[in-house]
């Protein structure tokens, strides 16, 4: 089975491989923390700037869990040299 990437079928394993890399990137949810505080940054609606604000917390605590996960299988593979 594939999926269409960049207009280019890929194979499904390889879709999933990437979406895995991403989701345990802490960089990736700490720029979209700052992209959100950016966009709550223009609104002058304040309702809607503390939702946005919410959505930053939200990818902060995402980059906090995947930066924890990273950081576990780091330890884990230095132990298993020891």
């Amino acid at each position: 089975m594939y999926l269409v990437h960049d207009g280019e079928p890929q194979p499904i394993r390889s879709e999933v491989g990437r979406m895995h890399k991403l989701l345990w990137n802490p960089e990736h949810w700490e720029n979209r923390a700052e992209e959100a505080r950016a966009v709550a940054a223009m609104f002058n609606d304040k309702t809607a700037r503390m939702a946005m604000l919410e959505v930053a917390s939200s990818y902060d605590a995402l980059a906090r869990l995947s930066r924890s996960r990273v950081n576990k299988e780091m330890r884990q593979q230095f132990a298993g040299r020891a």
